[in-house]
């Protein structure tokens, strides 16, 4: 179901490019490390090329899996910015 999904978007020329990520966790943050806690852990990411965040929402709603209780989070994503170079 979500194969034939995606080979329709991607014939499209979405470009849905997925990664499922490992059940090994561990949380770094301000406040503290801990191993993964939550409710509501992200489980996999898919990148797809859209012509604006509208038609991402628009693609999303789509997605199989929320029909099975899958929660699915619509986010514009870049490339990390390198630092500028420092003078010497």
């Amino acid at each position: 179901m979500i194969r034939a999904w995606a080979g329709a978007l991607n014939k499209e020329g979405h470009k849905l490019d997925p990664r499922a990520l490992g059940q090994e966790s561990y949380r770094i943050a301000s406040e503290g490390e801990r191993g993964a806690q939550g409710e509501r852990l992200v489980t996999n990411l898919l990148f797809l090329e859209a012509r604006d965040f509208d038609e991402a929402v628009k693609i999303a709603k789509t997605h199989p899996g929320t029909r099975y209780g899958g929660d699915v989070e619509v986010r514009a994503w870049a490339l990390p910015v390198a630092p500028p170079a420092q003078a010497k």
